[in-house]
Formats: structure tokens, C-alpha cells, sequence
């Protein structure tokens, strides 16, 4: 189907049966999940965490555009599901992991808003296999391979396939020191690259706990009383680099048929985890974005559009849970 900015016409029926399907996976998957994690133990994993994120309205930084000519909000929506299946007690570890996200897109009419390709709802599916591997006393390894499927759900083929990929080290010289390097492929800042890997978990007394994902994330917490409750300061990149099958025909006469989405968010801000039953803890987060990048290729990766955003708030509510908590 091809349309013109600010025209789209209604969605496919192929593309309302892909949802569908989705929606049914999802759905039967989860209830496989709960009914599997009851045989195998988890030996310490975050075994399920579903999140909501909220960012208010904010300028669509445009070449050329006035200010306030473009407004865009967003929402995402991201579900995370861990299975680990021992092979050889806690020394051997395979580990599934499975990820759906949705990021929603909405926009405010303004004299430039038609000139903006505007995907509505960029999916991302994700599976991963991990194999982690206990070398000796305090070292272990882990191996982890994750095709990907990121798209509009139009028209969609071979070209939305993606995938990560990781090898890292993990060593525990303490009870309170955990740490680990390696190296990691994947597109949380938009861009397929290679990047260097580098955790630390650190329990530096009682109260403080520093968390170190890097390139990823990065955490410093406080527990407050007995409770379990802990205050903290967090950041976070969430990104992804999207293939496009819908047509549409933009100013100048490209057209982003076949081409690509490539978005990143980097999410700073103070937090607070509170703890609401035996392994559940609620997770809020807010603060505002450090950086918010949103681009648009063509099929010959021929740059459409580049973009960035003011830096608005944003709010995230997370829901973790830890069989073995």
C-alpha cells in the first residue's frame, strides 16, 4: 500500500492478522512460562518484568522548522520473560529469554506534521538463547545468541530479521563483589555495532549497592530500613533499528519502502523499588532524557530524515518478579 505523509489509509488485513497472532503467542507463551517455571529452579534470575513508559510531548527538532511547529509524545510498552533450565545442576545453565515491546507514537497537528513519516507503533519481538557455565570456584562464562524481529508490521519479510549476540566473563572474587567483560552486537543506540561489555556488582555496605551494565545501564542504590525498600539513581539506553514495509512517499519523493527506522533514548533519572510480596517489587522511575534520536533511511540507506527531541520527562512503572527472591 502506498501512501503520502499526512494520507495513510487503513491497515492491511495482513497486518491485523500478524497482531492477532502476536496477541495469541503472547498469550500462550505466558502460560507456558508460569507452567514451566514451577519445574525448573532459578537460580537467582529476574524471571519476569513487564514495564510501562510514559514521555510527555516534546519537540520534533526538524532543519528548518519553527520552534513548536512539531509535537510528539510517546509510550512503551515492554514485557520480558526468563526461563532457565539447568543441565548439570547450577554449573550449567540454559537460558531463554523473550522480549515484546511496543513503541507508540502520538502527534500533535502543526503546519509541519504532514511532512513527518509517522509510524504509529514500531514493534520489536525478540528470542534469545543463552548458555552460562561455571569455570572453576569463582568464574563462569556466558555465551548468548537473540534473533530479533523490529518492524512495522507491514509487508514484513527476511529484511526485518535481526539479531544480538554476546560473550562474557563473569567472576565473583567476594560475597559482595561480582564483576565481568566480554563483548556484545546489537542496536540499543540504533546502529548495528559492536561494543565492549563491562558489569560490576558491587555491595559496597549494607545500604549501598552500585549496578553496572555497560553500554546499557547503570544504577546506584540505597535500601531504606528493613523493609527492603531502596532509593536510587539510574540510567538507561533502550534503542532499536527498525525496518519499514509500509509505503509511503515523503517530501522530495523518497519513499521509506524497505527502509529503516532508527531510534534510541537514553533515560536519566532518580528511582525508588519497593518490594510487594515474596519476590514482586514495583520499580518507578522518572527524571528526563539525555538524548533522543530518531532517523529515517531509505531503501539504499540513503538518510530521509534526522531528528532529535527536546529533553522532556519521563515516567516509568516496572513490575519484577524473582521466584527464588
Amino acid at each position: 500500500m502506498t501512501t503520502h505523509c499526512g494520507a495513510r489509509g487503513p491497515g492491511s488485513r495482513r497486518r491485523s492478522r500478524a497482531r492477532a497472532m502476536i496477541h495469541y503467542s503472547l498469550g500462550a507463551g505466558t502460560l507456558a512460562f508460569f507452567l514451566l517455571v514451577t519445574a525448573f529452579p532459578a537460580a537467582g534470575f529476574e524471571l519476569v518484568r513487564a514495564s510501562y513508559e510514559y514521555i510527555p510531548s516534546a519537540e520534533l527538532d526538524l532543519t528548518g522548522a519553527e520552534p513548536d511547529e512539531v509535537q510528539t509524545s510517546a509510550t512503551m510498552f515492554t514485557a520480558r520473560l526468563l526461563l532457565p533450565v539447568p543441565i548439570r545442576g547450577r554449573e550449567t545453565i540454559l537460558v531463554n529469554r523473550f522480549v515484546f515491546r511496543v513503541l507508540h507514537q502520538m502527534y500533535e497537528e502543526g503546519p509541519r506534521t504532514r511532512e513527518v513519516f509517522r509510524p504509529d507503533n514500531l514493534y520489536t519481538l525478540r528470542w534469545g538463547l543463552g548458555l552460562r557455565q561455571t569455570l572453576g570456584d569463582t568464574w563462569r562464562t556466558i555465551v548468548f545468541v537473540q534473533p530479533s524481529l523490529l518492524t512495522d508490521f507491514e509487508e514484513v519479510d527476511a529484511g526485518h530479521l535481526s539479531y544480538r549476540a554476546a560473550l562474557v566473563f563473569e567472576q565473583d572474587p567476594s560475597p559482595t563483589l561480582s564483576w565481568g567483560f566480554g563483548i556484545g552486537y546489537g542496536d540499543d543506540y540504533g546502529d548495528r555495532r559492536v561494543l565492549p561489555v563491562l558489569q560490576l556488582n558491587w555491595v559496597a555496605s549494607p545500604q549501598w549497592t552500585v549496578e553496572v551494565d555497560l553500554p546499557k545501564a547503570a544504577a546506584v542504590w540505597r535500601r531504606m530500613g528493613r523493609a527492603g525498600a531502596r532509593v536510587g539513581f539510574t540510567a538507561r539506553v533502550t534503542g532499536g533499528n527498525y525496518r519499514i514495509g509500509e509505503e509511503v512517499i515523503l517530501p522530495g519523493g523518497g519513499s521509506t519502502k524497505d527502509g529503516r527506522v532508527k531510534y534510541s533514548i537514553v533515560n536519566v533519572g532518580p528511582a525508588v523499588a519497593l518490594p510487594v510480596g515474596r519476590g514482586v517489587e514495583v520499580l518507578i522511575q522518572g527524571g528526563f532524557n539525555a538524548y533522543r534520536r530518531y532517523e529515517v533511511f531509505d531503501a539504499n540507506d540513503d538518510q530521509l530524515l534526522d531528528s532529535r527531541f527536546e529533553n522532556p520527562g519521563f515516567l516509568n512503572v516496572t513490575l519484577s518478579f524473582d521466584l527464588e527472591a
